[in-house]
């Protein structure tokens, strides 16, 4: 029996997820790479984020591990400052305006990062590792850092292929439920406690489709916990698919008008004003509970 089970496992979902993406960017035209991504990016841009990201934000601190210096030690606690931040490393970019340079620049990113993973029992998955970013902020296992690293890139992924409209290549099923299970893990730091009170709720997020499943968002006594799997007394069940969910996270739908579309079935319409008022988007200047 191998000591390395998790590791395996992070390392096959990674390579599953990396593999889509080269799939995806191969196909693409000199004008599909000049398509919009959102309101300030082509596609291009894509591969140029995932590489300074998963190098400065992963790979980098991974190798380091409880010996990174102070001065290494990057932090962002807020969307306004992510937003400055990944402003600055465009203001970088010069070397790799070529998507095509982008995309090599990421696959030495991720090869280092396999190679540290590869060179790890479980054991080491449990080692101290700095995290930079939002809610994710501060000392975390290594572990963490690479379901971290499979979530952003899994998100990334999603959104990249909605703006490229292409229905495929599709993740493999464990890749899309780590992630979304890592994202709805997030979600629950932005509880406003203070609307919250004494007030108990039960929801129920219902995925569909290969990768999803179920999650119960339990709020009660000012605090909320997730479990997977569906509770028998929710107040409110969301049923969405990974797109959905993904492209409602990015802030390119609003959960509202995805309702009204039909891409999000609510099964109470008074319960999601209290889920509104539990789970407000969060303010862009202020720092973010870390979950």
């Amino acid at each position: 029996m191998t000591d390395h089970p998790r590791t395996e496992a992070l390392i096959a979902q990674l390579e599953n997820l990396w593999a889509c993406f080269d799939e995806l960017f191969d196909s693409f035209s000199t004008a599909d790479w000049q398509k919009r991504h959102g309101d300030d990016w082509t596609l291009a841009d894509v591969p140029y984020h995932l590489a300074y990201y998963d190098t400065e934000i992963i790979a980098f601190p991974l190798k380091q591990g409880p010996e990174l210096a102070d001065s290494d030690r990057i932090e962002v606690n807020s969307m306004a400052a992510l937003h400055s931040w990944n402003a600055s490393q465009f203001a970088r970019r010069s070397a790799y305006s070529d998507p095509h340079k982008a995309v090599a620049r990421w696959q030495t990113t991720r090869q280092e990062i396999l190679d540290q993973l590869e060179g790890m029992t479980d054991a080491d998955l449990e080692r101290p590792t700095w995290m930079a970013l939002t809610q994710s902020r501060g000392w975390r296992t290594a572990e963490f850092a690479c379901v971290a690293c499979l979530a952003h890139g899994w998100i990334e992924f999603m959104e990249l292929r909605h703006y490229a409209e292409r229905e495929a290549p599709e993740p493999a099923p464990e890749v899309t439920h780590t992630a979304l299970d890592a994202f709805l893990r997030l979600h629950q730091s932005l509880l406003d406690r203070n609307a919250a009170g004494n007030r108990e709720f039960t929801l129920v997020w219902e995925i569909t489709g290969p990768g999803g499943g179920a999650w119960t968002t339990r709020v009660a006594g000012g605090e909320t916990s997730l479990s997977q799997g569906r509770a028998s007394d929710a107040d409110l069940t969301l049923r969405m698919s990974p797109l959905v969910f993904a492209s409602w996270w990015n802030g390119q739908i609003d959960l509202s008008d995805a309702i009204a579309g039909g891409q999000v079935d609510a099964s109470d319409q008074g319960a999601l004003a209290t889920f509104n008022a539990l789970f407000p988007p969060p303010d862009p200047d202020a720092a973010l509970p870390i979950a």
